[in-house]
């Protein structure tokens, strides 16, 4: 849905053919809880190696990846993407516990390494 919008914001900015800037702040919820990616992300060839929680986590980056590329393109689209600056930022890393994260899995979804323990 975020990204959808977003694309749908910029197209309705570049119309608009107005010289003001375009502020646009997208907060994807991935990779946080819940674990959840559709099915066509975590079947993708990049996560079948995978089980349990780091093929789901695999399949939410895949989609936040689709995404942000499909922001880009209607940047580039818009002639906007000469004049922009993207900024990515992140949290604190990867939960990581002897269970998994809401599940019964014995194999943590995240890693911080090289880092060692719990993100704080």
């Amino acid at each position: 849905f975020s990204t959808h919008r977003a694309v749908d914001i910029i197209e309705e900015h570049a119309s608009e053919q107005d010289d003001d800037p375009l502020f646009l702040y997208i907060s994807y919820n991935a990779p946080h809880d819940p674990w959840q990616a559709p099915f066509e992300y975590i079947n993708l060839p990049q996560c079948e190696r995978l089980n349990g929680n780091r093929k789901i986590y695999c399949g939410m980056m895949q989609a936040l990846d689709e995404g942000i590329g499909n922001i880009t393109d209607a940047l580039k689209a818009a002639g906007y993407l000469d004049n922009t600056l993207l900024v990515f930022l992140s949290d604190n890393g990867a939960a990581v516990n002897d269970a998994g994260l809401f599940s019964n899995e014995k194999e943590p979804a995240g890693s911080n390494y090289p880092l060692r323990g719990l993100a704080r």
